[in-house]
């Protein structure tokens, strides 16, 4: 079979929030995709869903640009939902359906998904077995909707294999996140955050390829881990899994909520490829029971007892009498690990290492093996190693190791130590310290022209020394690394940006007004309070918008949507509409900087725009044809305004060609009666005149200003 790909989009809980959840969608998908799937591993609706975008969702009303697949969490599905879901065999609408409790999908492409609805109550997990005598269904369990029990996970774990088809399968879908998910892993996650056990044996069980579960509302793409089988007479996975837990959707701490890949099913992927592993691979991080599979709350058997409740993890351990079966009982008592003992090959309680079914078998009185022609680098002797050296003793050294001839101390200029044993070393470290406390607070008054508090606020939020550039932490890359920022205009570490422009500061876009502006409060005809040319500038240095990682991609395209709303208002207040410009083409050296130019142009004038576009693009000395999409190629270079009438026009620019940067300008300037100020060369202003524009402008924008909210 050939190797199919596919582009899958994983979301967590959006509570209700279809309209947001799938309006996002649709912006990742148009420029990221297409997808495939849209899978969400938490409650798609909240408890208190509007029952009109309900209805509305029934009714194939909201547009869901991919086939989506959800489960249920901690809250119940509508009424409306469910009853209507009943009827249709899962599909809420066009696109839209319902997994159900537990089983295993297998998707047009071949990409087999696992999913377990609902959340675990420990004291209910096995409590389906148990009914009145009558056959009633136990009243005090929660609605069986909203819980999984023992039963659900046995079932999943049991779900065979396809034949010729590699042991696993390609993504497990679950609410709760499994316990002990950040055993061996460098990630950090909060000590509250306990996990499900049955959810951990179920991993185990089902060895995923891609695991997302929507519970705890954090974002954690944990390092792979190895597999380490899946149950009696089911084969160890070759593949890694991964472990990636989704906030909620919109969350206001702007915790990640998506996550996108590629991948190429179980079913058609060449088996070569499932064996390699990411050098971040750790071993697998769950402890889980050593019979797998017994009721939750029983204690562990001990290693050496009964062979009928001492099997290991997937199935039966040693012979009847404990792994030392034959002698007086005492080497079994000398050798059973205490309870709190994990093995570190399976990660299994109830035996040593060296015991582990999994691993070859070790005898712990034989000599540790050499490399073949070791030769101990002391005495130069085969048969030890070096650190049983007899002659280790006679080797260590009785003095400190002294600098070599004509070595100099770099601190006071002297020769006998190195500078690390300097005793003027303390000095001199209190000095620079004493000093470069001294050096920020002098920087930070002349820096930005600001206050104190957002002078902070922006250093914590986007400097990193090592790569001596600002930019928000999450969003380090080898964009930001490859850049001066000392070259950049619209960097903000550069100390030439005229920071008194600036208007507003977000999360991922700040606002600021243009220098030599198109209108300004001394120009003929402007309406707005400080002239109002303004660009939206991502904070982060990126050469296009369409070059910032997909990751942050949406939080950025949002954030500029605000800004652009309040904007698009306050002009609105004035009698103006707005038009949008952008020129994205990459520089050889990489210092362009993304950004939007806003202008406000009266509402009289607005009419006639789409036609001046397309008349001066054909007296161009190259002929501009315009278009009304994007290019394809996230690469190209294109000039592209968006106008109040919602029509947006595209010109692709052509490699090597000497595209004129200020043909959006020379278009409005003509519009609004001010030729004179195409250029913004032509239009300087002097630092007093550009600070009065910028609090005029700031006193105006500040009741649609959201960031101060």
């Amino acid at each position: 079979m050939a190797q199919t790909s596919m582009k899958v989009l994983a979301v967590g809980s959006a509570n209700g929030q279809l309209v947001e959840l799938f309006a996002k969608v649709a912006t990742i998908n148009s420029k990221n995709g297409p997808f495939d799937i849209l899978l969400c591993s938490g409650d798609l609706f909240g408890e208190n869903s509007d029952p009109e975008v309900l209805r509305d969702l029934i009714n194939n009303k909201i547009d869901i640009p991919i086939t989506t697949y959800f489960i249920t969490g901690s809250c119940p599905l509508p009424s409306l939902i469910s009853e209507h879901i009943q009827q249709s065999h899962g599909e809420v609408c066009n696109n839209l359906f319902h997994l159900g409790k537990q089983g295993v999908l297998t998707t047009a492409q071949g990409c087999r998904i696992a999913y377990l609805s609902g959340s675990h109550y420990p004291e209910h997990y096995d409590a389906t077995a148990v009914e009145s005598a009558d056959g009633a269904s136990n009243p005090s369990l929660p609605n069986e909707e909203m819980y999984f029990h023992s039963t659900d996970v046995a079932s999943l774990v049991a779900t065979p294999t396809p034949p010729s088809t590699p042991p696993g399968v390609d993504i497990l879908l679950t609410f709760e996140w499994p316990q002990g998910i950040a055993r061996l892993s460098s990630q950090k996650v909060p000590p509250s955050l306990v996990g499900a056990q049955p959810i951990a044996e179920l991993a185990a069980g089902l060895q995923p390829r891609y695991h997302f579960a929507g519970k705890e509302k954090l974002f954690l793409e944990r390092e792979p881990y190895r597999n380490v089988g899946g149950g009696p007479g089911k084969p160890i996975a070759g593949h890694v899994t991964r472990f990636i837990g989704l906030g909620e959707v919109g969350n206001k701490d702007k915790i990640r909520w998506f996550y996108a890949f590629n991948m190429s099913p179980l079913s058609s992927i060449q088996p070569s490829a499932l064996l390699v592993q990411p050098p971040n691979t750790t071993d697998f991080p769950f402890l889980l029971s050593s019979q797998h599979g017994q009721s939750r709350g029983a204690k562990r058997p001990l290693h050496g007892g009964n062979a009928e409740n001492s099997s290991f993890f997937w199935g039966s351990g040693s012979s009847a009498g404990g792994p030392s079966a034959g002698g007086d009982g005492r080497d079994n008592k000398r050798r059973a690990p205490p309870d709190t003992y994990v093995c570190n090959r399976c990660n299994v309680p109830g035996h040593w290492i060296k015991d582990c079914p999994h691993g070859p078998a070790v005898d712990p009185s034989a000599p540790k093996a050499l490399p073949e022609n070791y030769i101990c680098r002391l005495c130069n002797t085969p048969g030890h190693h070096i650190k049983d050296c007899p002659e280790a003793a006679n080797n260590k050294p009785s003095a400190p190791r002294l600098p070599p001839e004509g070595y100099i101390c770099k601190i006071c200029n002297e020769s006998g130590h190195f500078v690390r044993e300097c005793p003027k070393k303390e000095e001199r470290d209190r000095e620079h310290a004493v000093r470069g406390e001294r050096r920020t607070r002098e920087d930070s008054g002349e820096f930005y022209g600001l206050s104190m508090v957002v002078f902070v606020l922006i250093q914590s939020y986007f400097y990193k020394s090592r790569a001596n550039i600002w930019c928000p932490e999450h969003t380090l890359s080898p964009l930001c690394l490859s850049h001066t920022a000392d070259a950049c205009w619209f960097c903000l570490a550069n100390p030439k940006v005229a920071k008194h422009l600036i208007i507003s500061i977000g999360s991922e876009i700040y606002l600021t007004l243009a220098k030599g502006p198109l209108t300004s409060s001394s120009s003929s005809g402007s309406l707005i309070p400080g002239g109002g040319h303004v660009l939206l500038i991502p904070i982060s240095h990126y050469p296009s918008f369409r070059k910032i990682p997909m990751e942050i991609q949406i939080d950025v395209v949002a954030e500029l949507e605000r800004f652009k709303s309040a904007l698009r208002r306050m002009f609105d207040g004035y009698g103006c509409d707005m038009v949008v410009f952008e020129v994205s083409r990459e520089s050889a050296k990489g210092q362009t900087h993304a950004h939007f130019q806003v202008v406000p142009i009266p509402k009289e004038k607005s009419e006639g725009l789409e036609e001046a576009f397309v008349e001066e693009g054909r007296t161009q000395v190259v002929r501009m044809k315009f278009t009304k999409v994007l290019p394809e190629n996230p690469d190209a270079s294109y000039f592209k305004v968006d106008l109040p009438n919602s029509t947006s026009l595209v010109y692709i620019i052509k490699p090597q060609e000497r595209f004129n940067l200020q043909f959006g300008r020379i278009v409005l300037a003509k519009i609004l009666g001010t030729p004179d100020r195409a250029d913004w060369k032509a239009c300087p202003q002097s630092e007093d005149e550009e600070k009065r524009d910028a609090q005029a402008f700031k006193n105006a924008f500040r009741e649609f200003d959201f960031t101060m909210d």
